[in-house]
């Protein structure tokens, strides 16, 4: 395959399209190329055309052939050159290529002084030819301005012999005349090149520390992506780690807290249980802030059932809602548009979010999750509305202005609910991301709403997989698999498991759990995905592709993941896992999950 680079350079090119950094000297001669490479052509067309026209001439052709054939050859030489320069690429301009243009130059002048040198007068064709090939020969070196030097040299090489011979001949006070309009002329370009090749190096000198800046810039952001790459491996490490004790203070404080106990003791836990949810939630917060913040939050788009998202969402939150008296209502005023395309776990963080704050202000009452389709003039303008209604106190037109930027709280929730003051700010950063906007509003008479919108993206309905298709055989004992590097986690799981009376075996790494995989055969496998030495997702591809080879069963692969863990649980499915289980794992999301599978 030929190189771009060595095809024939078109008439009028653009060095900004080939995509390679040239240097001045380099950028300067590719220029002067482009500008000069096809003078030599006019040069010698004008002088073509002039010989024809003029009889004079033709009393000594001879002279006149050779002029013309030295013209043609060198014109030959500057056309080879231009068409055989690499187009694309730096060069440097060969010495007999400033040869060849001077040659024209000096043959053009030369010959057009031997024709006002001639004994009788030209023919009024003839100068009108004459003039406008000598101003267009000219008038044309002043394009070479990006070398002044060979400028200078090719209007002494087109003017000065003519000058000479009419300035020789000055008795002649039209020659005369002639000579000196002709000296005007060659200052007048003079001082033009002058100008001409001062704005040019101005362009490129300018252009020159832009290519540099830009440079610089670029390195810049490579090194700031580098920083904010490590920046999130840091923290997602570091938020594992802090999630791992934490997870395994609220698994045992909420084993505890069932336990027989007195009443003493039993606030004494219920105190630990509800600092490690707080710490907890503080935790998500933040991290879940810094990356908005630091644009690490990446926005997909999957075939959803709004009204499944509802409920699942109203699931979760039930614990929570019960012990403060209250009640979730799903109101459904889509008019059938309930699929849609969105990004599933975001909407799902955003509604139990706005849910759980309405939750905080709300005791003894009722909340309502209301989701209405709102057509727009065009399709593409319809929008999905989502309200969240509480029966708290007022929050002011201050307030409501207040609560949507960091680290800010009303103050009207319960002091022991109260966290970081970023949930509203995480929902206000996400909506955005998801193209849509939030609002509030809020009376005496009717408490508060917490609504927003976010553009509708027509769905298709997706058939959905029944847990039942991969019910373990009856003929087979069902064996868990806990894969868990923390021993504080590892033993709240294997605590909950001895409870709901499940066999299981353990293992502390991605290896280790391939291995158990491959000799126990398990049915069910709790899998981490931040393990020492293999990704939980790597080792869900191998014991997946390990099935298929020897067409077994597949088992069930529950991702353990924690909340606000951003995309890993889209690359936890892609990897072939059928479900996900949030930290901190409870007794009652462990044995939902396990019936759902069982």
């Amino acid at each position: 395959m030929s190189n771009p680079a060595d095809k024939p350079r078109p008439f009028s090119r653009s060095i900004s399209a080939s995509g390679i950094e040239l240097t001045p000297k380099q950028q300067s001669d590719q220029d002067l190329l482009d500008q000069s490479g096809m003078g030599g052509l006019f040069f010698t067309i004008g002088a073509a055309a002039l010989t024809i026209v003029e009889p004079l001439i033709w009393q000594k052709p001879l002279v006149a052939v050779v002029f013309l054939s030295l013209m043609g050859v060198l014109m030959l030489i500057r056309l080879y050159l231009y068409f055989t320069l690499p187009a694309m690429t730096g060069f440097v301009l060969p010495k007999l290529y400033y040869t060849s243009v001077l040659g024209n130059a000096a043959v053009w002048g030369v010959y057009a002084a031997w024709i006002v040198s001639l004994p009788h007068e030209l023919s009024t064709g003839g100068v009108i030819v004459f003039a406008l090939s000598a101003g267009a020969a000219s008038g044309g070196s002043v394009s070479t301005a990006m070398d002044l030097r060979l400028t200078r040299a090719l209007l002494m090489c087109y003017h000065l012999p003519l000058i000479i011979f009419l300035l020789w001949n000055f008795p002649n006070p039209q020659l005369l005349t002639l000579g000196l309009l002709l000296i005007l002329y060659w200052v007048y370009l003079y001082l033009l090149s002058n100008k001409q090749h001062q704005a040019y190096w101005n362009v490129v000198n300018t252009t020159e520390k832009l290519r540099k800046q830009t440079q610089e810039l670029a390195e810049a952001r490579n090194e700031a992506l580098k920083a904010n790459q490590i920046r999130a491996a840091f923290l997602a490490h570091i938020s594992h780690e802090i999630r791992a004790p934490i997870n395994g203070i609220i698994g045992m404080a909420g084993d505890l807290v069932v336990s027989p106990l007195d009443d003493g003791q039993r606030d004494q836990v219920n105190v630990i249980l509800q600092s490690g949810k707080l710490a907890l939630g503080l935790i998500n917060d933040v991290m879940d802030f810094s990356d908005i913040n630091h644009d690490a939050v990446l926005i997909g788009q999957v075939d959803v059932d709004l009204l499944d998202v509802g409920n699942d969402t109203i699931n979760v939150l039930e614990p929570a809602v019960r012990p403060r008296g209250n009640r979730i209502e799903l109101i459904d005023k889509l008019q059938g548009k309930t699929w849609v395309k969105v990004d599933r776990l975001r909407l799902q963080q955003l509604l139990i979010n706005l849910l759980a704050n309405a939750n905080k202000f709300t005791l003894n009452g009722r909340i309502q999750l209301h989701m209405y389709y709102m057509p727009g003039s065009r399709p593409e303008q319809d929008l999905i509305r989502f309200e969240v209604h509480d029966e708290g106190p007022l929050i002011t037109a201050a307030q409501q202005k207040q609560l949507l930027e960091a680290y800010q709280q009303t103050g009207r929730s319960d002091p022991s609910s109260r966290g970081a003051g970023l949930g509203l700010a995480i929902c206000s950063r996400l909506i955005k991301l998801l193209g849509g906007r939030l609002g509030i509003k809020s009376d005496l008479q009717h408490g508060s709403c917490f609504w927003f919108e976010i553009p509708l993206v027509p769905g298709v309905p997706v058939a959905k997989v029944s847990p039942a298709l991969y019910k373990t055989d009856n003929h087979r004992p069902a064996l868990v698999l806990v894969v868990e590097d923390n021993l504080m986690s590892q033993k709240v799981v294997m605590a909950y498991l001895n409870k709901l009376q499940y066999p299981f075996v353990n293992a502390e790494s991605g290896q280790q759990a391939f291995d158990a995989c491959i000799q126990r055969r398990p049915t069910h496998i709790l899998m981490d995905c931040g393990l020492p030495d293999i990704s939980g997702m790597e080792v869900t591809r191998r014991i997946r592709k390990m099935e298929q080879e020897q067409t077994l069963p597949p088992c069930i692969i529950i991702a353990v993941t924690a909340y606000g863990a951003g995309n890993i649980v889209d690359e936890c499915f892609a990897a072939g896992m059928n479900d996900h289980l949030p930290k901190p794992v409870t007794l009652r999301t462990l044995q939902g999950m396990l019936d759902k599978w069982g």
